[in-house]
């Protein structure tokens, strides 16, 4: 290819570029509860496309840079996840006003069995379930961690993972490769950080990386974590678990 051509390239690429980048707009918005209409504040604004992200502002306003058929996400504590697709004629409308609608914490019934105590306690130590769990404490720190894809047998299950290219974390991890490294820089937003450290519902990071929260529980299950890990950590610890096996998935694929 001679000079000229380059050259040509390179206006041509520049021109694409540069049109692209200028259907990017910066929209407005405003977050409000669809029961009683008063706004949100504290609403993590997520650009799933481009992995922007902004909050609300107490009046349940945001603004946040945007390409036509962009994906954006709302999460908030308090509200359920809410996705939606920035057509071109959503970006034109104005006034926009988004409802979230709030979460409803159903508490299960538990019954509660008499005993009566008679003074002695029988115990047959053959069915004393033994923890296999090899949990980690911080000192000083209110916080557990488990070593997962690092415990026995875990290098050698993923190893296997890619050595079989139908195996389960392959096959997931092949899938959303985009959407780890999206929702990674995503991560780094404080606010959505917070959010994630609260929850344990998997709802966020199963919209991010359009898994289903089996597969996520099945992922965490291949790389040795263990079940009280996977039903009862937060979903920033998930994460960062998922974060873990990705990086692993990555060093053994280009090997």
């Amino acid at each position: 290819m001679n000079r000229i051509s380059v050259v040509i390239l390179l206006l041509f690429s520049y021109q694409v570029f540069a049109q692209t980048d200028s259907l990017a707009v910066k929209i407005k918005a405003k977050l409000v509860s669809v029961t009683d209409h008063k706004a949100i504040s504290g609403v993590t604004v997520i650009n799933k496309t481009s992995s922007l992200t902004t909050v609300s502002d107490e009046n349940g306003n945001f603004e946040l840079l945007t390409h036509p058929n962009d994906v954006l996400f709302f999460s908030h504590i308090a509200y359920s996840f809410l996705k939606i697709e920035a057509t071109p004629v959503w970006i034109a409308t104005l006034n926009k006003q988004i409802s979230l609608a709030e979460r409803t914490n159903e508490i299960e019934a538990v019954l509660i069995t008499g005993y009566q105590l008679t003074g002695y306690l029988e115990i047959d130590t053959k069915l004393i379930p033994v923890n296999e769990n090899r949990r980690f404490n911080i000192v000083g720190l209110n916080l557990g961690y488990e070593p997962g894809s690092k415990a026995p047998k875990a290098a050698q299950n993923m190893i296997n993972a890619l050595s079989n290219p139908v195996d389960l974390v392959y096959s997931l991890f092949n899938k959303s490769e985009k959407d780890v490294k999206r929702l990674m820089e995503i991560k780094k937003d404080e606010n959505f950080k917070k959010i994630l450290s609260q929850k344990t519902d998997r709802e966020a990071i199963a919209m991010l990386l359009q898994l289903s929260k089996s597969d996520i529980a099945k992922i965490l299950e291949k790389c040795n974590y263990s079940k009280v890990f996977i039903d009862s950590a937060s979903d920033l610890q998930v994460l960062d678990a998922l974060a873990t096996a990705y990086s692993d998935y990555q060093v053994l694929k280009n090997k």
